[in-house]
């Protein structure tokens, strides 16, 4: 019986402990459809500027899950942080023997001001042969 109450004194307090984490940890505020906002879209690339899809993960230092589609900014200067998602197995000559290719792109962040009305197209430049030097770039601007 006494085995039965601890366990389920543990498992509130496990509980609470959760809640209290998910209550006070930081959310990015995404603006609502009808406030002004400009648009990023990812998931797309240009074969002709050798630009390949990415992701983003966190927007001014806070973490938003991944995201591969598109996500509404407020107008203004933003910092994005950004992964590359393509098939490493197509890039396989440009990675050096022995290297982990998670832990050789180094430039994941990607500084950016957006005007309301316009979709900005976010992918990841891949020209340099030199992996350390891939990328995010912004590769079109069209209004919305």
């Amino acid at each position: 019986m006494k085995t039965n109450i601890q366990n389920f004194i543990a498992l509130n307090i496990a509980i609470l402990l959760l809640l209290g984490t998910s209550i006070y940890a930081e959310t990015y505020k995404f603006p609502k459809n009808s406030e002004p906002h400009a648009k990023i879209s990812l998931g797309f690339g240009s074969t002709k500027d050798e630009v390949d899809p990415a992701v983003v993960y966190a927007i001014d230092g806070i973490d938003i899950g991944v995201r591969d589609h598109y996500i509404a900014l407020s107008p203004g200067k933003h910092t994005l942080l950004c992964r590359a998602r393509f098939d490493v197995n197509d890039y396989d000559y440009k990675i050096p023997k022995g290297q982990r290719f998670e832990n050789t792109v180094e430039n994941n962040t990607l500084d950016i001001t957006v005007e309301a009305g316009k979709t900005y197209f976010i992918g990841y430049s891949l020209k340099d042969i030199d992996i350390k030097k891939w990328k995010p770039v912004v590769f079109k601007v069209s209004e919305k």
